[in-house]
């Protein structure tokens, strides 16, 4: 049984844009903080839960996606190309 170098992770460039979401999330996390004392009732809560959501969400995105790119867990452009020219190549041999 064969297994795909790599089939489990994704492109650099994915994982680029996913820092670069994260990130995002967590700027307006962080933009709703000062607009809570400026509300009250059920908008002070809606904005509450969308902040936490933001943020949550954004620091887990960044956090995880900062592992996958200084552990190197990602395809480059083109590797996968070239791997499957290698892998046809040793069957065309065999």
């Amino acid at each position: 049984m064969s297994e795909k170098k790599g089939s489990s992770n994704p492109p650099q460039s994915t994982l680029v844009l996913r820092l670069v979401g994260g990130g995002y999330l967590v700027y307006l996390g962080y933009q709703l903080i000062p607009e809570l004392s400026m509300s009250s009732g059920g908008r002070n809560l809606v904005q509450m839960i969308a902040m936490v959501t933001f943020l949550v969400v954004g620091v887990l995105l960044v956090g995880w996606t900062a592992i996958k790119l200084l552990r190197k867990e990602f395809v480059r452009p083109g590797e996968d190309e070239a791997d499957r020219i290698n892998e046809d190549d040793k069957e065309n041999l065999l």
